[in-house]
């Protein structure tokens, strides 16, 4: 959407420009210049927040026929009523880096037979099938 909207500006600013005197013609040169430059920086910064990696289906962590579940600290891993919930060892967030601002926080994996039996589970597996 930015994209469009930078190119419009730009061409608009090209098109009226011929119409105006030679002092003004120079600020409004500079003032696009700085102008796209950020919007390029920006466009930059940006695209790389909106990479968010799959961790349901594709956690380093994860074994055959497992799910990933959520990232807990160990007081509320007991509060998971999943029998075959499974602690792994590193936590991520959606953009792939390390928890480093929760240190004891983990991942937890849920077997997909287990989530498939409880209509509960079915609702969890429908909703993360969804949105990724």
């Amino acid at each position: 959407m930015i994209w469009i909207f930078s190119v419009i500006s730009f061409l608009l600013i090209f098109y009226f420009i011929h119409y105006l005197d030679e002092s003004f013609k120079s600020k409004l040169w500079v003032f696009a210049s700085i102008s796209i430059f950020f919007i390029f920086i920006y466009l930059l910064v940006s695209g790389k927040k909106d990479k968010q990696i799959n961790f349901w289906k594709n956690h380093p962590e994860k074994l055959k026929g497992e799910v990933f579940f959520s990232n807990v600290d160990s007081a509320h891993f007991d509060s998971i009523e999943y029998g075959t919930k499974r602690a792994g060892v590193v936590a991520y967030d959606c953009n792939g880096k390390m928890f480093g601002k929760y240190p004891e926080t983990f991942p937890v994996f849920v077997k997909i037979s287990e989530l498939k039996s409880s209509s509960k589970g079915r609702i969890l597996l429908e909703k993360m099938e969804n949105k990724y």
